[in-house]
């Protein structure tokens, strides 16, 4: 049996670790309902995006553009996006997993995009170096930030160095259920739009000024940017969601673990006055 100072000391451990589990439990659970939020703003105007260019694409069947070009995939882009760390559960291995089949489905040169420190540590450990690597992105997605990367991926696009674009990401459909996504940014195909309707209504001929192909290229930017972005909103609100549970569940073992010592604790105690007391009974006997 141990004594009482290393139940103590372990009860002491206990005691502590529930309360850090404890307070990152309610920290995620804000977080998620937090990002939550955000995730149904960016969904709103993603949504908007995807009528104008749904629209666009509906009214000029025959433009040619080279968002639009079907050509053999000789290099492909991925981005990916995972938590900044751990104590989520099985979150990023899930993810991290499901890149790694997305990714090696594809016979041709890649070309990485990381957000989130453990992708982008995944893969270097892989020998797969990302071309653009994020840390911190995830938890505070700006402008600034998602529109750098927009631009290097539609530049290497129209210059030919990029013949796919793919998003790889963490869907979250309820605080209980997210799971590993992917959807493709270009080249565009009216049939990933079928799930929207078309901005407008009007079944006249529309006239696009200076033409429907620059009007294209600005609108893929918008939609590229608001895609990004409610992925990313998507993934943060899965990352916390899966921590919260995670940290509950730590939380409970803790107390189950706090709840096992404390009772060890009392027995070991009542062990020991009763050890003494039978002491002090012997010593009266034999002083008689």
């Amino acid at each position: 049996m141990q004594n009482l100072s290393e139940i103590k000391t372990h009860l002491r451990a206990a005691e502590q670790t529930r309360k850090m589990t404890n307070a990152l439990s309610l920290l995620s659970t804000a977080r998620m309902k937090k990002s939550m939020q955000k995730a149904q703003y960016y969904d709103e105007y993603y949504t908007r995006v995807r009528s104008a260019v749904k629209g666009l694409l509906e009214k000029a069947p025959n433009m040619s553009h080279p968002f639009l070009e079907k050509r053999p995939i000789q290099r492909a882009a991925f981005v990916m996006i995972s938590g900044e760390k751990g104590m989520c559960g099985s979150y990023n291995q899930n993810i991290l997993h499901y890149a790694e089949q997305i990714i090696s489905s594809y016979s041709c040169d890649k070309y990485l995009v990381t957000i989130g420190r453990t992708a982008e540590e995944h893969f270097r450990h892989l020998g797969l170096r990302p071309k653009i690597s994020v840390s911190g992105f995830s938890g505070t997605p700006s402008i600034k930030d998602t529109m750098s990367i927009v631009k290097a991926l539609l530049y290497g696009y129209t210059h030919g160095r990029i013949d796919n674009i793919t998003l790889i990401f963490t869907d979250y459909q309820s605080a209980a259920r997210q799971t590993p996504a992917h959807v493709h940014l270009l080249p565009l195909d009216i049939a990933d739009f079928v799930d929207v309707e078309p901005e407008d209504h009007y079944k006249s001929d529309i006239l696009f000024t200076p033409s429907p192909a620059q009007v294209l290229s600005t609108l893929v930017t918008h939609y590229a940017v608001g895609l990004i972005f409610n992925v990313i909103a998507q993934s943060l609100a899965a990352e916390y969601s899966a921590r919260m549970r995670a940290m509950q569940d730590a939380t409970n073992n803790a107390d189950e673990i706090i709840a096992d010592l404390k009772m060890r604790y009392n027995t070991a105690r009542q062990f020991s006055i009763t050890n003494q007391i039978m002491e002090i009974v012997s010593g009266s006997e034999t002083q008689k």
